[in-house]
Order: structure tokens, then sequence, then C-alpha cells
């Protein structure tokens, strides 16, 4: 991936902190927990995170039915990009990508605008994939990710449950 894939992750990263930190002036452990960065037990977040990527998995596969039925189905762009990632761009798109976009959508742009429009959001920023299915499933999957989140207040889940799905993803496309 170009680096400019990366700079955008490490801006989504930072864009919260920094506008937290100038907004309230606070130490950085309370920024951390305004952003749903507080210490949870671990075998609870592990859990949760395996729920969350079962969940996602499910509704994109509902989804994926529904948007074949239509013929709307259209994985060929997806399929191209998947197959030009090298190691480094994989391991990009399963680790820092979903903590980045947690971060950024979850944790910041939720408590803000609410679950539909920072899911929308979410979905808008996967418009790069030409791909009426990922914009669908990404807008479903923020859907998810945000319910998962307003109950739990649990962002770390979040952000396993959406490494794991990119796993899933990545793994099924590249196999087809």
């Amino acid at each position: 991936m170009p680096l400019s894939v990366f700079a955008f992750y490490a801006f989504l990263l930072l864009l919260p902190l920094a506008w937290l930190q100038f907004e309230k002036r606070r130490p950085w452990p309370i920024l951390f927990k305004r952003l749903g960065l507080q210490s949870k037990p671990i075998p609870q977040t592990l859990a949760l995170g395996a729920l969350i990527f079962f969940a996602l998995m499910a509704g994109v596969l509902l989804l994926s039915l529904a948007l074949g039925a239509w013929g709307w189905l259209d994985f060929s762009p997806v399929e191209k990009l998947v197959a030009a990632l090298t190691f480094w761009d994989v391991l990009l798109v399963v680790t820092l990508a979903p903590v980045a976009e947690e971060l950024f959508f979850r944790g910041f742009l939720l408590p803000r605008f609410g679950l539909p429009l920072s899911s929308i959001a979410f979905a808008l920023g996967h418009a790069g994939f030409a791909s009426v299915a990922v914009v669908a499933s990404a807008f479903l999957g923020a859907l998810v990710l945000g319910y998962a989140y307003q109950k739990t207040g649990n962002l770390y889940a979040c952000m396993l449950g959406h490494a794991l799905f990119n796993v899933a993803n990545v793994y099924f496309v590249s196999s087809i």
C-alpha cells in the first residue's frame, strides 16, 4: 500500500487525541478514557471481541445473500486489491486499520454524532473500494461495532472484533 494509506491511518489515530487535548487540556489517561481506551478484564475483552466478530460475519453473510439476490454483489474490485497486497499491506489491514478506525469512528465520532452518522461516515470511508457490497457491509459493520461499543464501553473488544473480521476477509477474498 502506498505511504498515503499509512499516513491516513496515522491521521485517524492522532486527530482524536489532538482534538481532545486542545479541547479540554486534560492529562493523557483521561483523554484515553474519553476515547474508550480504559482497561477491561482481558478474558471479557477477548470473549466480547470474538462475539463481535461472529456478529459481523453473520451480518455480512446475510447482507451478501440479499445483495446477491438483487445482483449487487460486486466484490471484483476488492479481489483485485487483495490479490496485490504484500505481507506488510496485510499486516497494516489487520492491525493498524482496525485500531485507527475504531479509535476514530467509534471512540471519537460516535459519542459526538451518534450511531447513524458515524456509521455513514465509516461506510463512506470505504467507498474507495468502488463496490456497493463493501460500502453496504461497512455500514452494517459500523452499526454492529457502534452498538457493541455503546453497550459495553469496551473499544478494545471492538478493535479485536474488527481485526478478526479483516483477517477473515483477507483470507476469504484471497482464496477466491
